[in-house]
């Protein structure tokens, strides 16, 4: 959006601001005002107001960091890891980082009816190079990269949905996944956070990725959680708790360190139900599970919610 053209400004009074040598007043205002009227601008308007120059571009760039970099969401693609390691790599925008957020998009492997050869030319091609990340290992090391440099972070999730409490840009905002607007724009289909044949292994495999990475990183995030809100996803399967016997120590660590944790669990697999088991048997194997041995080693968690999701019932039920 041409900021000339927006809303209580004028454009002589932009244009003026642009010269480093000008006495222009609004340069002059106070850094609190600048970032209120900034506050009130679109995330498209707040960009070109700091395109405007150099000095008012100093003056937002803390509120700026504050606003758009505390809590951010990629996904697992290796553009999207790249960009998470280019802000673990500035000296302010790492610091800024408080709440990563792993959101669980993947390219739609199906092509739809009415797209050009070069959209599903792309789209194959997405499809391919994302499970190329997945299956030779490389997401692990992209992702502890990144986390190496963000001092700060307090919280790691993982979501099967996107925020829409983007205030700036209006209620039907949403804040996204790094890269899913590029690859809509470059296949015309949108990254898909459900997919019910498998989706309970998708989940527990970025799970494992993300932390797999956090042990290898050596950053020690006090709270993570998994919160999923799709209907028939059942959630973590027990497998996803398992730690190789080589990162056992380092795993023991980063859980020692936790004080939150939020977990959404599938209870067939967690107990192997599907069995012609007695309750008794049932209750031995939870307790020999790779969920119990995960808790087992975090001894100082103060806020703790397992959620065991039914495959029947929506929205899923809180045990503890």
């Amino acid at each position: 959006m041409d900021l000339g053209s927006s809303p209580g400004f004028n454009a002589n009074a932009v244009s003026s601001a642009t010269d480093p040598r000008s006495g222009s007043a609004f340069l002059k205002l106070p850094v609190e005002l600048l970032l209120r009227i900034s506050w009130s601008l679109s995330t498209t308007e707040f960009g070109d107001l700091r395109l405007t120059c150099r000095r008012t571009e100093k003056a937002l760039f803390s509120g700026f960091a504050r606003d758009f970099f505390s809590k951010k969401q990629f996904m697992l693609t290796e553009s999207s890891l790249r960009a998470l390691i280019d802000i673990s790599r500035h000296p302010t925008l790492s610091a800024s980082l408080r709440h990563l957020i792993i959101g669980l998009d993947r390219y739609q492997a199906k092509p739809p009816l009415g797209l050009s050869s070069s959209q599903v030319d792309a789209l194959l091609a997405g499809v391919a190079a994302q499970s190329a990340l997945l299956w030779t290992g490389k997401a692990v090391p992209l992702l502890t990269e990144a986390l190496r440099g963000l001092p700060n972070l307090e919280t790691i999730g993982i979501r099967d949905f996107n925020n829409v409490q983007r205030n700036r840009d209006g209620p039907q905002a949403e804040w996204r996944s790094y890269g899913a607007a590029a690859v809509f724009a470059e296949t015309g289909v949108p990254t898909t956070m459900l997919a019910p044949n498998n989706q309970d292994e998708w989940i527990s495999q970025v799970f494992s990725i993300a932390f797999s990475s956090i042990v290898a990183s050596g950053v020690r995030p006090p709270n993570i959680e998994v919160v999923l809100q799709r209907q028939k996803v059942r959630g973590l399967l027990d497998r996803a708790f398992y730690t190789p016997q080589s990162l056992q120590d380092s795993a023991r660590l980063v859980l020692s360190g936790l004080k939150k944790l939020r977990l959404d669990i599938d209870p067939v697999t967690l107990a192997q139900w599907r069995l012609p088991i007695s309750t008794a048997r049932a209750l031995e194997m939870v307790v020999k599970s790779c969920l119990a041995d995960f808790l087992s080693h975090a001894p100082n968690i103060t806020w703790l919610r397992l959620n065991f999701q039914d495959r029947h019932q929506q929205p899923p039920q809180p045990l503890l």
